[in-house]
């Protein structure tokens, strides 16, 4: 919700239990203690120095909501029919809008729901109860995969029918191939459909660098916009080769040489990227952190302090951040010498409580 007050806005996730307090401030007065709700002054007021942690926040609501949620389960889990081709995020419990399902995702993937699990709850066995008994119904639903990332590796099992041979996924036309089979990522982020959007729309007769390009669906999408050529740096192999048939499921082969695959440390590599350079657009969508080699907080700004001998004066940098921790000023500090362009919009189905937690995507103008 957005809150005005005095010309100044603040966005924050209230409830109206919080307006009564904050009139009772506003004319002069004071709510009685008994009162539900927070005042919104403070907030609205810019004198807020601390995240707010209104009444949607606090433990005597959660719980209130968390016990209607446990007893209308079946009406929270999403219907399996007219789903179509698309593949989408079904519901987004991490977003935190669904106490007593932050543990929870599901997505769909045609002909395949995806569920997963994030820790050990009891209602787990209910969800996937409930979610086979709307599958046999569907005949859209051919499966159900579900995976326990709380557990070692990140285990994926069949709980229902059979997925395809070889499951992809489906988006604006462009197919992904997915690993449903195998333990840790399936391959595709499904929240990054707005940066393949946008990638899309401006790679027109564009170079490109893709760095951390990992199963290269951005390049894909940069491809299929029209780019003149695409450099994926990687250092993982098996995800570039993955790369390389999701290029493959789209083009023909005179278009895939468009695209190229550098299995590398990026670190290593600034010599190689720059005698290749300069590009149109350089993407960087790297892990928040992945053990040794890279590590957000610290590795980023080496990236950026190396843009200058990458790029021209009309180069774009795609910026993107994954890490729930670091908020969007992380970005904008970092590319304090850039213009922002724009800003890109959050993917449908991930709505977050706190929306600076989500992936974070910022396009640049060097």
């Amino acid at each position: 919700m957005t809150a005005k007050f005095g010309g100044k806005k603040a966005e924050a996730t209230v409830t109206y239990r919080d307006l009564f307090p904050s009139l009772a401030e506003i004319t002069g007065g004071k709510a009685k203690k008994t009162l539900d709700g927070i005042s919104l002054l403070p907030l609205i007021s810019g004198e807020l120095d601390r995240p707010w942690m209104g009444f949607y926040f606090q433990p005597r609501f959660r719980a209130e909501v968390a016990i209607i949620c446990a007893q209308t389960m079946p009406d929270r889990l999403p219907i399996l029919n007219d789903l179509g081709q698309e593949c989408c995020r079904l519901l987004h419990g991490r977003g935190g809008c669904f106490p007593g399902w932050e543990h929870v995702a599901i997505d769909w993937f045609a002909p395949t729901v995806l569920v997963t699990f994030y820790r050990e709850e009891e209602n787990n066995a209910v969800i996937l109860e409930r979610l086979i008994e709307a599958a046999k119904g569907s005949s859209d639903v051919a499966a159900i995969v579900v995976q326990e990332r709380h557990l070692p590796k990140a285990p994926k099992r069949m709980v229902y029918g059979e997925i395809p041979e070889h499951p992809v996924a489906l988006e604006s036309g462009l197919r992904y191939q997915l690993a449903l089979d195998r333990n840790q990522n399936h391959g595709f982020f499904l929240d990054m459909k707005p940066g393949r959007d946008w990638v899309r729309a401006n790679a027109s007769g564009k170079r490109i660098l893709n760095l951390f390009s990992y199963t290269c669906s951005l390049s894909v999408a940069a491809i299929a916009g029209g780019a003149e050529e695409v450099i994926n740096l990687d250092m993982a192999s098996r995800a570039l080769a993955t790369g390389r048939r999701n290029h493959q499921l789209n083009f023909e082969p005179e278009t895939c040489r468009r695209a190229s695959y550098l299995a590398h440390d990026l670190f290593k590599s600034w010599g190689k990227l720059k005698r290749g350079g300069p590009y149109d657009l350089i993407i960087i969508d790297p892990p928040s952190n992945q053990g040794n080699s890279f590590y957000a907080e610290t590795d980023y700004a080496k990236i950026v302090r190396r843009l200058p001998d990458l790029t021209s004066s009309d180069s774009q940098i795609l910026a993107c951040l994954n890490a729930p921790h670091l908020d969007e000023s992380f970005l904008t500090d970092l590319f304090a010498g850039d213009r922002l362009g724009c800003r890109l919009p959050r993917a449908s189905g991930y709505e977050d409580i706190q929306p600076q937690r989500a992936l974070k995507c910022l396009a640049f103008a060097s």
